[in-house]
């Protein structure tokens, strides 16, 4: 298992989940889990569970960084 996470430099990286202590059960009403294949499984808002999201955020594709930034608006400042 790899948290997806915003660091404090604004970028998104994947960490070890030995890294995080769970401070709170709740799940979001917007949250999927998606199962991609055996062994891998994502789960992350509606907005962005789409096939093809990270590629696109990652080429600067405009409606992707908008749909991260509505799905995460504590950090919509932050992330680069």
């Amino acid at each position: 298992m790899m948290f997806n996470v915003i660091n404090d430099n604004g970028q998104i990286a994947f960490y070890e989940p030995e890294f995080f202590e769970i401070v709170d059960n709740m799940i979001g009403t917007d949250w999927v889990l998606r199962h991609k294949y055996p062994g891998y499984y994502i789960f992350m808002p509606t907005l962005i569970a789409y096939d093809g999201f990270w590629e696109d955020y990652h080429n600067d594709d405009f409606r992707a960084r908008e749909n991260l930034k509505k799905a995460f608006p504590d950090f919509a400042n932050t992330v680069k």
